[in-house]
């Protein structure tokens, strides 16, 4: 089930009647009766955790009350006179607990999200996270998709094999010459645009690529973490450790990534496609989940079990 990223007003009690969903943001009285057709209308509104919902009378004047939870009527002194609303949203604090410090340990098995394929038909990107190898090999997968992006480790040497249906519609590779030291966290980064394949190792450009790339490839790959990103399934496994992996659908600058490199996202920032906190295992029945927090594309874990590793270069 798909995140909503804001509220819900309705016309009627009982969030009935003409559905509307509002980001954050402040609405003033043009926009609720020339744009959203949502004057004089609201009855019930659906407020997610972390969202507050303050209503006027008239345009940020008038009778004015603030909502915080989910309210199935706002009473007969707002209902049908509200005309203009300021949404904000607070996103909860983050608590240091067991989970904080969680992290995925893998050896030699892969988190899959079937069926969906994240990545087809990008003209920009970024896709993240923290990584420490325990075992130095040829080739290991870190997270991408086969065949499209692939993110890893070759020879030591962090960067990305990925497809270009116009850079010469064939593979292209782009690798850092800084080797990659065994037990040790760092947090990677590629970015693509139309223009450009850049990688981040601890938040500095260490490779970079510079053409007309103009779209990525498409397939029908799942996205994947820990495997499978130059043969698909199990092929080319990692060994060690991986937390806290993202992709977004825009390419974010170096200053983006650093601000956000060292902290565990909610899954409501803007722009953010997936986000896998990879610090616990859930299990639902007899099947295995790492949690997406974006759009409940939840990995399927075959392999990975959640360790606790407070060396891992978070903050709360």
């Amino acid at each position: 089930m798909a995140t909503v990223k804001g509220v819900t007003v309705y016309a009627n009690r009982d969030y009935d009647g003409n559905p509307v969903t509002l980001a954050t943001g402040k609405y003033d009285f043009h926009q609720i009766a020339d744009q959203l057709k949502i004057n004089d209308t609201i009855s019930s509104i659906k407020i997610p955790p972390g969202y507050t919902v303050t209503v006027w009378e008239h345009n940020f004047s008038g009778k004015t009350t603030t909502f915080s939870a989910d309210t199935p009527y706002v009473g007969d002194e707002f209902s049908k006179i509200i005309s203009s609303v300021e949404i904000k949203y607070v996103p909860p604090k983050v608590e240091e607990s067991n989970n904080f410090f969680g992290v995925m340990k893998f050896d030699g098995g892969v988190i899959t999200t079937p069926g969906k394929s994240l990545m087809n038909d990008m003209t920009a990107f970024t896709l993240e996270g923290w990584f420490k190898v325990s075992t130095a090999t040829n080739s290991l997968s870190l997270f991408g998709q086969n065949d499209v992006t692939e993110f890893a480790v070759n020879n030591q040497k962090l960067g990305l094999w990925f497809f270009s249906k116009h850079y010469n519609s064939k593979w292209t590779s782009v690798y850092s010459t800084e080797p990659v030291s065994p037990l040790k966290w760092y947090h990677a980064a590629v970015v693509g645009d139309e223009n450009s394949v850049r990688v981040y190792r601890d938040g500095q450009l260490v490779a970079s690529l510079d053409d007309a790339i103009k779209r990525y490839g498409a397939n029908s790959n799942p996205f994947t973490i820990g495997a499978g990103l130059y043969c698909g399934g199990k092929d080319t496994p990692f060994y060690g450790f991986i937390t806290e992996v993202r992709l977004w659908k825009v390419a974010r600058s170096q200053a983006e990534i650093q601000a956000t490199m060292k902290q565990r996202l909610t899954g409501t920032e803007a722009n953010l496609i997936a986000c896998f906190p990879l610090n616990e295992v859930k299990v639902e029945g007899s099947t295995k989940q790492a949690l997406e927090l974006v759009s409940g594309n939840h990995g399927i874990v075959d392999g990975p079990v959640d360790v606790q590793d407070e060396t891992v270069p978070l903050v709360l």
